[in-house]
């Protein structure tokens, strides 16, 4: 089958109850999103999960896949380290995706020195992850047109190998939506937001790599690269969209939306 559908996942540690404490209130619209995204996979009932994180350790020039054997991580660095993951690679994928990368002259990397998990992938995985494999991937600076071929590279790996896969892309959007906010404040941050979920409401999300480049930069995000290469992963197939969740408690925008290819039994 290959790829079943994608979700867009913001990753505040904050969702978390135990290093939220209260502020989770703040943040229950995204969290019962991130709930109901679950569920979705869940009915989806792949084999692995692929996330993509502008967090994770990366490269100039390169896209990097970890193709250890297991990935670990935790939330000490946010001072819960009893919070924390020991997940299996699906290697088979991974190396794979690696494969049909250097096939297409995409330029990446193989990890195998760096294993660590960090909270772009963690926090999705602690709301979605129900013990599946994974596939880590990270962006790049490449610009978008290569992110959006790379996620067509990473789909055209699952379906050679008939993964039941889905494809998580980790990122906020707009880090300056607030002036009393950890970034400050932009007139660029609220327009980028809404272009965004727009785009995410309606499916069409070929124009994540029409919006202005200005308005990016002000905008202060972290996300947009996530979410192209999740664009390029499903832009060969028919999908229904949702955009389940977006609230900005703290000045930081975060959106939750699914997408699910025809053909599969969640509605």
């Amino acid at each position: 089958m290959g790829i079943l559908g994608g979700v867009v996942c913001p990753h505040p540690p904050l969702l978390i109850p135990t290093i939220g404490g209260e502020r989770v209130k703040d943040v229950r619209h995204t969290q019962a999103a991130m709930e109901e995204a679950a569920q979705m996979i869940h009915d989806l009932d792949p084999e692995t999960l692929v996330f993509i994180s502008p967090h994770s350790v990366a490269y100039d020039a390169a896209f990097a896949v970890r193709v250890g054997t297991t990935l670990t991580g935790s939330f000490s660095a946010f001072g819960r380290p009893d919070v924390k993951f020991t997940l299996q690679t699906d290697s088979e994928l991974a190396q794979t995706v690696v494969g049909h990368s250097e096939a297409a002259g995409m330029p990446v990397i193989a990890v195998t020195e760096s294993q660590d998990l960090d909270w772009g992938v963690l926090v999705p995985y602690y709301f979605i992850g129900g013990g599946r494999r994974v596939v880590s991937l990270s962006i790049s600076s490449l610009g978008l047109n290569q992110h959006r071929q790379w996620g067509n590279v990473v789909a055209t790996a699952a379906g050679a190998l008939e993964r039941r896969t889905v494809f998580v892309a980790s990122g906020d959007l707009s880090h300056r939506l607030s002036a009393d906010g950890p970034y400050g404040f932009s007139p660029d941050g609220q327009p980028f937001d809404q272009t965004v979920t727009e785009i995410f409401s309606s499916g069409r999300l070929g124009r994540l790599i029409e919006i202005d480049q200005e308005t990016v930069a002000g905008a202060g995000e972290c996300g947009l690269r996530s979410f192209v290469t999740l664009s390029g992963v499903l832009k060969e197939s028919s999908f229904s969209s949702r955009l389940l969740s977006y609230e900005a408690p703290f000045g930081v925008g975060y959106a939750v939306a699914i997408f699910v290819v025809e053909g599969d039994a969640y509605v």
